[in-house]
């Protein structure tokens, strides 16, 4: 007998059970995306490259987000200078990356973020494919703040803050640098933990599951969540979060910050 087609344990292989599918999508409350489920592109612009959307402005976000796969030889055919701020997040592999003039070399879990108007050129370095997230959003500037420079780092050696509920990797020092309009955090909960509160924001979320398993609740309906998920969580929805067994859930968060709103 084929015992290809089985499921032990908790690992999870969808592709293999279509019938009970967790992809789910409610307009203006969530929008839950298993990488399985979402078609790839070719990306225009870029080599060898593979790109699987994940938020765009089709709904109604703000930001787009996506992830992306740069194979051998991957990378961005001239340098791009998009208007946008940029976020790249390394979910694998390597890369190399010039930043304005400034190179750097980016593992596995490192970011960068690049302002508006500052060129970048990203290429697939080392033996394996490179994963990574990209983040773009039309930057708000603010009179009493200025633009912040480039930010480079990598999560694994950022400190985590702790609460009650919840430890916090801050990508971006927003809550520092008003010049900042979005905050990037790693949140980690460790089995069993919940959210301090229920919460309600009037920015939308973009939510990239990097490990662990849990909940992700929303007006009250819960969706379970898995490594490589993606949630967008609309504004004013409100939420929370909770951990299973048996390692911490770690989530990348983005939201827009420190930015007034218009009448």
């Amino acid at each position: 007998m084929d015992i290809s087609k089985f499921n032990p344990g908790m690992e999870l292989q969808e592709r293999n059970h279509l019938s009970v599918s967790r992809t789910k999508k409610e307009p203006d409350v969530v929008c839950q995306m298993p990488k399985q489920f979402i078609f790839s592109d070719n990306l225009p612009g870029w080599v060898n490259t593979e790109v699987w959307n994940y938020t765009t402005r089709r709904m109604n976000a703000e930001f787009v987000m996506c992830r992306m796969e740069l194979r051998e030889g991957g990378c961005t055919q001239e340098p791009v200078c998009n208007g946008y701020e940029n976020f790249f997040y390394v979910l694998s592999g390597r890369v190399h990356m010039l930043i304005g003039s400034e190179a750097h070399t980016m593992d596995q879990a490192g970011y960068c973020w690049i302002p508006p108007e500052v060129a970048f050129e990203i290429k697939q370095a080392g033996e394996e494919p490179a994963q990574l997230l990209w983040v773009k959003k039309v930057y708000k500037p603010l009179e009493t703040a200025a633009m912040p420079s480039a930010v480079v780092g990598n999560a694994d050696k950022l400190e985590a803050e702790g609460n009650t509920a919840e430890y916090i990797k801050k990508c971006l020092p927003a809550d520092k640098d008003m010049g900042f309009d979005l905050s990037i955090d790693l949140l980690i909960y460790y089995p069993g933990v919940t959210s301090e509160q229920t919460e309600m924001h009037m920015s939308a979320h973009g939510m990239y599951v990097l490990e662990g398993r849990g909940d992700v609740v929303v007006n009250n309906q819960h969706y379970e969540t898995h490594e490589n998920d993606y949630f967008y969580i609309a504004p004013c929805a409100p939420h929370y979060i909770a951990a299973y067994a048996p390692k911490p859930l770690c989530i990348l968060v983005l939201e827009d910050v420190n930015r007034d709103f218009a009448l």
